[in-house]
């Protein structure tokens, strides 16, 4: 059956729903039938029909007095936000303008009728007749009717609905009684109650995990023996020394003790001493690595990562069960800690963002009407999710713009300032904890003394032009290993990938001091000024004081500056090249934090380099206002290192509004928004030029979850008619006729098809569209009348209002409450422009493609993802190139013949009669072949890009080449063609797809006595409905293969095909006019499928070998 609002998950465990039965699961991991482009992700992924569109609110269904089966689609306001789609439950009803008025305000009345209607609505919807409507309006679902289930979408249209009667239900009541007011109160201020337990919890945990991490982190150098849980900061506070150990300067204290000190070993020994910390270090960042991924891989798989592309698709309404559970949280919080002080180059920013969404979803059930209701609950998450970044850069109002710029799909205003009221709280719960260990909330606090100058704008634009390609650098890297990961042996071994990775960073980031830090730790360093007393191998100038109050002026840089340099270039390709493959194993990682390392090195080579201009051209024009006069240092390499660290983790994730205040609150210094304006715009725009989406959109589209990108045009001039279903040669659309259905077809329906709905029409017959009803009210409401009344398999059911027999036996079963009569529709001749702009701002599950009136298909949310995914980086009007496919690919050849099937391209046969290497490899490899000619079988999955080899049996063909190939659904029919040189072949096989089995056929000869197709290769075979026309080709008159006598053909037969039989049977049809010229290696294209009554050639342009003609 073809796609009827259906719902397909995939997922690891087995939870596996297809819509074209055994065909799918050819596929595998191929991809899935539903709304992933690409299913072979490494955890349970599913997908369902997800909303993603900014700019409109979701639809608020309110009940129409008048009539009960309408619902009226209210917008609640312009500049909100949106997340809606077609309803499951409830009746949506587009009224007709003159009819309904669109209110751009939720309705204030609240009629009798109207509750008396929607109670009425939900006592039909649930099995159990003690079931009360006030019970469903507290948040609480009927017996039967569960909540979503696992790797669903939400009912938007729904679950608001649900909310508003509830809340208009309570608004009524408060005036009966002090307890219905205090209930009514109490309603109106658990948002706020909610988003304020989150603030205060998430800021909590941040703060312990804070801790942690850097108690884990020092324990990989030594111990505070007099108190073992304290850090080295907070172990050495009374001490003010510092030394130089090895290349790094320190602060030491005679209470911190190394690892080398705690086992005998003297600072004079510094070749034992060394060994010993180097041996800790890779001990400890063993230790850590194998806790946490061990954890991840034992307690809460869906810990690892970032979080953040799962945490987009759930707020854009899709259905993850235990991804923010508690097991999720604590496996999450604690495999951090470890991760980061395992020093791997991760962060624990972007995670902080997943567990702060994990708290929103626990409090959340302590409030039903946020905890039973999956709408209303996402305006928790988004408040969580500026929490998180909230307490993880000490960044309250960049979280807030975080959460509607990269993460949130629904953000009404009074989100808006929920989400400012959690960041606030959360980033004072933080401050109140000072895991910092300073007076500010910042982590990376400066204090910049000179402005800069109007000519660093110059640099500054390097630095994002730097970014953004170090940023599409990274991205297209890391998501070639992470599809090598999916796709290989690799991906079944996760805990010794982690510990792998773990040992290669550990080994080579100790001997360089500004990769063994932490990444935390090396920003910090890098983004901060050098002082007068500053003695660090950075800031090692030949400079000459007397007072330390001096300002600091411009000196030559020192040869500790030029050994940093070095050791900074070296820490900068490492990072770039570990963090490639380090961003994906299976342990909590982000991106944060390495993105800005990167970035900030690239700023502080960049700007040494800029001040030593300075210092020895202070006479240029560009520096002679601002530094050959005062003698002070006129630039700061500081401001570079924020700079450049904002532009690369702009060029990674794309972010640009959120993340200069993110940047500007990061460094508590609001002096420099030009600076960072100017290279985040610039990484963007680079970024952009080389790749369209960000880390995270990446990972979205690699992991295949449903999103129709708002920002993204479609410049191509496609019709309605090309993306809906059932395409050419697919079985007709799954339908429901108004009068004519039995119990009993109906329950077969369901058995045989997993469709979230089905179209209404008249008749089969005549198509004409009557309504859309959804699976579960279908299959409610079935349930309902079995039930409540007497009900026969024979039994009619009515969809409609028609006519009703007299005296009918058995009576029928009335269902036309559960049918929504104005379902959206377009013509077939629609743009797709449009289509996908009604998909973007309105939410769409699915729209109805009709003619006239006539049904003629349906556009899920998955044909539009694949008719993006089709003509995705292509150019209008120019081929495109398929490159970084995967996989077994076919050998050189030619005569080949490959056929579609959904979004697999299977490859059979060919020749390569001059490739004998080949030839010796593939008789080796596959076992046969004649002389050049390929019987090999290849399947190309266009979605993933990967080519596999099936594992075929039954009557295998022969290698052939120049044959007659065509798909009829998942059926392919081979004829004929060359099978060695001079002998060509008049066999028929056919290949079921749907479990790769080949078997030969025989199809009957003419009625008339004529005799069977001749041998022959180079003609065509063309299926139009249910039969294939064979015209043409080259025959080889010579009995004798090597006495090639060649014969030009310019016969025409037809192969009669039976529905739902394996009878075949040629014949010869009588043709009148006059046929092409004899050919061979020529091409017929089906124009249409109308009925022929007789068979005429048309010649219309008489050319040699290079005719058109026309079959009508």
């Amino acid at each position: 059956m073809a796609n009827s609002a259906e719902t397909v998950m995939l997922s690891n465990s087995g939870k596996s729903v297809d819509n074209y039965s055994s065909f799918d699961s050819l596929r595998h991991k191929q991809s899935s039938d539903e709304d992933m482009i690409d299913i072979k992700s490494a955890s349970s992924v599913s997908v369902n029909n997800t909303l993603d569109t900014k700019g409109y609110s979701p639809a608020c269904l309110t009940r129409n007095a008048s009539n009960a089966t309408n619902l009226l689609i209210q917008l609640d306001t312009i500049e909100s936000n949106t997340d809606c789609e077609s309803s499951d439950n409830l009746v949506v009803s587009t009224q007709t303008m003159h009819s309904q008025s669109v209110s751009t305000t939720p309705s204030t009345t609240s009629s009798a009728n109207e509750f008396t209607e929607f109670d009425t609505f939900l006592k039909y919807s649930s099995n159990d007749s003690n079931w009360s409507p006030t019970r469903e309006l507290d948040g609480e679902l009927p017996p039967n009717q569960s909540h979503y289930e696992d790797f669903h979408t939400i009912d938007w249209q729904r679950d608001i609905a649900r909310d508003r009667m509830r809340h208009r239900f309570i608004v009524k009541r408060k005036h009966n009684s002090i307890i219905e007011l205090i209930k009514s109160t109490h309603d109106a201020w658990s948002g706020w109650l909610c988003v304020l337990l989150v603030g205060i919890a998430a800021g909590a945990v941040a703060g312990v995990i804070d801790i942690g991490a850097g108690w884990m982190k020092d324990l990989k150098d030594g111990l505070c023996p007099a108190a073992f849980y304290l850090n080295r900061e907070q172990c050495c506070w009374s001490s003010n020394d510092t030394e130089l150990e090895g290349t790094l300067w320190t602060d030491s204290c005679d209470q911190w003790k190394t690892w080398p000190q705690l086992i005998g070993i003297g600072k004079t020994a510094l070749v034992g001493s060394y060994i010993v910390s180097y041996f800790f270090y890779i001990m400890w960042s063993f230790i850590f690595a194998l806790l946490a991924a061990s954890f991840v891989r034992t307690f809460a798989p869906y810990a690892c990562g970032s979080g953040i592309p799962e945490i987009k698709t759930i707020l854009s309404g899709f259905i993850i069960r235990g991804y923010l559970g508690k097991w999720t949280l604590t496996i999450k919080s604690l495999g951090m800690m470890l991760t980061v002080a395992a020093g791997l180059s991760l962060g624990k920013e972007g995670p902080l963002v997943h567990c702060a969404c994990c708290i929103g979803n626990i409090f959340s059930y302590l409030f039903p009407k946020y905890g039973k209701n999956e709408a209303k609950k996402r305006e928790i998450l988004s408040a969580a999710s500026a929490a998180g970044v909230s307490v993880a850069f000490g960044a309250p109002i960049g979280g807030v713009l975080f959460s509607l710029e990269e993460v949130s799909y629904y953000f009404p205003l009074k989100t808006l300032w929920r989400s400012f009221f959690c960041a606030l709280v959360a980033a004072f719960v933080l401050r109140s904890i000072n895991p910092f260990g300073t007076e500010h909330l910042v982590m990376f606090y400066i204090d910049y003394t000179r402005p800069w100058i109007l000519f660093e704008l110059v640099p500054f634009i390097m630095l994002g032009v730097f970014g953004g390609l170090i940023g599409n650098i990274f991205i297209k890297a890391n998501l070639r290993w992470c599809q090598h990961r999916k796709y290989s042996n690799l991906g079944q071994y996760p805990i010794w990938e982690v510990l792998a990775v773990t040992l290669i960073t550990a080994v080579i980031a100790f001997p360089n001091p500004y990769t063994r830090m932490n990444s935390s730790d090396l920003i910090k360093m890098l983004f901060s000024p050098c002082g007068i007393a500053d003695e660090t191998p950075l800031c090692n100038y030949n400079r000459n004081f007397t007072n330390v109050n001096e300002h600091v002026q411009i000196a030559q840089a020192g040869p500790g500056v030029y050994q940093s340099l070095g050791l900074l270039i070296l820490a900068l390709v490492f990072k770039l090249v570990i963090t490639i493959f380090t961003f994906g194993i299976k342990v909590p990682a982000g991106l944060f934090i390495p993105s800005l390392a990167m970035g900030a090195i690239i700023g502080r080579i960049v700007g040494i380099t800029m001040e030593q201009i300075a210092y020895n051209y202070p006479k240029w024009w560009v520096f002679q206002d601002a530094c050959s006069n005062s003698g002070e240092s006129c630039m700061s390499p500081g401001l570079y290192a924020v700079v450049g660290a904002a532009a690369c983790l702009g060029g990674v994730t794309r972010m640009t509004v959120s993340l200069v205040v993110i940047m500007f609150e990061l460094t508590g210094n609001v002096n420099f928004i030009v600076p960072l304006m100017t290279a985040i715009m610039a990484a963007k725009w680079v970024g952009d030029a080389l790749g369209k989406k960000g880390v995270y959109d990446a990972h979205i589209e690699l992991n295949g979850y449903p999103f129709l990108d708002n920002k993204e045009e479609f410049p191509h001039t496609t019709i309605a008619a090309d993306a809906m279903r059932p395409k050419r040669n697919e079985p007709p659309l799954a339908v429901l006729t108004q009068d004519s259905m039995t119990v009993d077809d109906i329950d077969n329906l369901l058995k045989s098809t997993n469709h979230n709905g089905f179209p209404v029409v008249v008749s089969l017959e005549s198509q004409y569209l009557v309504g859309f009803v959804s699976r579960k009210d279908l299959s409610l409401a079935l349930s309902n009348a079995k039930r409540t009344s007497e009900v026969f398999e024979n039994s009619i059911v009515l969809f409609s209002t028609g006519s009703v027999p007299t005296d009918p036996v058995p009576q029928p079963i009335k269902l036309r409450r559960v049918v929504d009569l104005a379902p959206i529709t377009i013509t077939d001749q629609t743009p797709m422009e449009t289509v996908i702009d009604m998909f973007r701002k309105l939410g769409l599950r699915q729209v109805l493609v009709t003619h006239n009136g006539r049904l003629l298909g349906i556009i899920t949310k998955k044909d539009i993802l694949l008719h993006l995914k089709e003509f995705e980086d292509l150019d209008p009007e120019s081929w495109r190139k398929v490159v970084g496919s995967s996989g077994p690919a076919p050998r050189p050849r030619h005569g080949h013949r490959a056929v579609a099937i959904k979004d697999l391209m299977i490859v059979f046969g060919g020749g390569n009669e001059g490739i004998v290497d080949e030839l010796h490899v593939f008789n080796t490899m596959f076992g046969g072949g004649n002389e050049g000619i390929v019987d090999e079988l290849h399947v190309f999955n266009t979605t993933t890009n990967q080519w596999f080899v099936p594992q075929v049996k039954g009557d295998i063909p022969p290698g052939c080449a120049a044959y007659g190939f065509v798909c009829d659904g998942t059926r392919l029919l081979v004829f004929g063609g060359m099978v060695e040189y001079g002998k060509y072949s008049n066999e028929l096989y056919e290949l079921q797809a749907s479990r790769w089995e080949w078997k030969r056929l025989k199809p009957r000869p003419p009625k008339t006595g004529a005799n069977y197709p001749c041998p022959r290769l180079g003609h065509s075979f063309t299926l139009i409905g249910n039969r294939v026309f064979l015209f043409g080709g080259l025959a080889n008159d010579s009995d004798d293969p090597k006495n090639n006598i060649p014969r030009y053909l310019n016969d025409l037969f037809v192969l009669e095909m039976r529905p739902y039989s394996n009878v075949m049977q040629w014949e010869l049809p009588q043709i009148h006019g006059t046929p092409p010229p004899p050919r061979e290696s020529h091409i017929i294209q089906a124009i249409s499928i109308e009925s022929v009554c007789h068979i005429q050639w048309c010649q219309a342009i008489d050319t040699i070998l290079s005719d058109t003609d026309i079959m009508c």
